[in-house]
């Protein structure tokens, strides 16, 4: 879309513009709108301005907001740039086949605000008057909606069956899918090793393993060091003993204090 609209702002020789049954909608966005509004401006500048003369919409799956939106941009430009349009044809804007909700309703709300917006009444044909073609209209419309009030039903879409180049109005009624069997239950079987068993089962039996290493370390710890205590305390002993019978075989005599009096305390 946006290849077809440079193209025909950019040319001198594109007058008219077909996108009949593109699918355009404003479902992706205001992107696809604004495109479409661009190609019913003015196109080139100064000696070279002009407008398209034809704008073809039909079959696509615009709504009355987008036909609103594209309607007034055209009323718009062609008010604000006279000598653009000077001489040249109303614009041929067949959006019909749409989904625009209450063609009617629309189309004279938008009559209306041309009027009162811009001071143009009668802007607006549907091209169903004696005379009404794409070189002229003899009322002075702007813009000519040939078929506007002939519009899709809001919940029927076009369908295409795959190889065919046809569109078709009614789609086939889906087919149900076939309902699934119920699973059968797992059969219950015995666990041979922990590598079998489930993951919270396995992480629990592999915790409990390792707290019981922890405790059997911690435990073996306190009976090396209470093992190591009771050494210690005998070597103590051992050398106390050794070093008496040392000093009783030198013939040396060791003064120890006596009961109630200090290390350097003595009698006369």
């Amino acid at each position: 879309l946006e290849m077809a609209v440079h193209l025909a702002r950019s040319s001198n020789n594109v007058s008219s513009m077909r996108l009949a049954e593109c699918e355009l909608s404003a479902d992706g966005g205001d992107k696809c709108i604004t495109e479409i509004a661009r190609l019913v401006r003015q196109v080139g500048i100064a000696r070279e301005a002009r407008f398209l003369s034809e704008v073809d919409l039909q079959g696509n799956s615009l709504d009355a907001d987008s036909v609103r939106k594209i309607v007034e941009a055209a009323v718009k430009e062609r008010c604000e740039r006279p000598r653009a349009c000077e001489g040249a044809p109303p614009l041929w804007l067949d959006v019909s086949l749409n989904r625009v909700r209450n063609p009617e309703s629309v189309f004279q709300n938008l009559q209306a605000w041309a009027g009162w917006a811009h001071g143009k009444e009668g802007a607006l044909c549907l091209a169903d008057q004696e005379g009404c073609s794409k070189e002229a209209c003899p009322k002075g419309a702007m813009l000519h909606m040939p078929k506007f009030l002939d519009q899709r039903k809001t919940d029927e879409r076009p369908v295409v069956p795959i190889g065919t180049g046809t569109v078709s109005s009614t789609a086939a009624p889906a087919a149900t899918p076939a309902s699934r069997p119920a699973p059968a239950p797992a059969r219950p079987r015995a666990w041979r090793d922990v590598e079998d068993l489930p993951r919270s089962q396995a992480l629990v039996r592999h915790d409990d393993h390792i707290s019981s290493r922890r405790r059997a370390r911690s435990s073996g710890r306190r009976k090396r060091s209470r093992s190591r205590s009771r050494r210690r305390r005998g070597r103590r002993r051992r050398s106390a003993s050794k070093q008496k019978k040392a000093d009783a075989a030198s013939g040396r005599i060791v003064l120890m204090p006596g009961p109630g009096r200090g290390a350097h305390g003595g009698g006369r």
